[in-house]
């Protein structure tokens, strides 16, 4: 009897031991699915507004709707996460708390004196370990090849033009997501209609 009770006491114990270390695989799992899910929604995010990234053809202060930093980035976008039916300027960058921010501000095309409102922030990304960019650039005289750049701002009467972004985020974890995309030409171009040309 009493060797009974003690091999059924083993055979609980090892029951609650195995399903224990089921019940907290199954959950980090789940935790790595939930933190996957989110990683892939940034990516889609990141990789949408960058595909529709308007090269906007300004004749006065170009700077002003693409400057790009190692850091942080600014561009028109015609794809909006907070700001519907207009196209907005975008800002992409670092806080001071290392959080992922996306600012984003419409732009009236036909407007241009009106008033502007305050951004709307969105915290991408809590806690990043570093954030950078880089911009491929063309000479538009020499036209031969690309230089990937940390930065680039456009000015008037110069002779290069950006043709791709790299965004690169590394994560706290150890992880590292690179977001990429080429910038259509104009809608003259084969690649795909995006305005006039940076």
């Amino acid at each position: 009897m009493i060797i009974a009770i003690a091999i059924a006491g083993i055979i609980t114990v090892s029951i609650f031991e195995i399903f224990g270390g089921v019940v907290l695989n199954w959950k980090k799992a789940e935790n790595r699915m939930a933190f996957n899910y989110k990683l892939n929604n940034l990516y889609i995010l990141l990789s949408k507004k960058l595909d529709e990234l308007y090269q906007y053809k300004a004749v006065k202060d170009p700077e002003k709707y693409f400057e790009g930093k190692e850091d942080s980035v600014l561009f028109l976008s015609y794809y909006s996460v907070k700001v519907p039916y207009f196209p907005v300027t975008t800002r992409i960058y670092l806080d001071g708390e290392n959080n992922l921010v996306m600012e984003e501000t419409p732009f009236f095309f036909d407007r241009p004196d009106a008033e502007i409102p305050d951004p709307v922030k969105t915290v991408l990304w809590k806690g990043l370990k570093d954030f950078k960019l880089s911009y491929l650039v063309v000479n538009t005289v020499r036209k031969k090849g690309g230089t990937w750049v940390r930065e680039f701002v456009k000015r008037i009467n110069k002779p290069e033009q950006i043709v791709a972004v790299r965004m690169r985020l590394f994560l706290k974890n150890g992880d590292e997501i690179t977001v990429f995309s080429y910038i259509k030409g104009d809608k003259n171009d084969n690649r795909g209609a995006a305005g006039g040309l940076l």
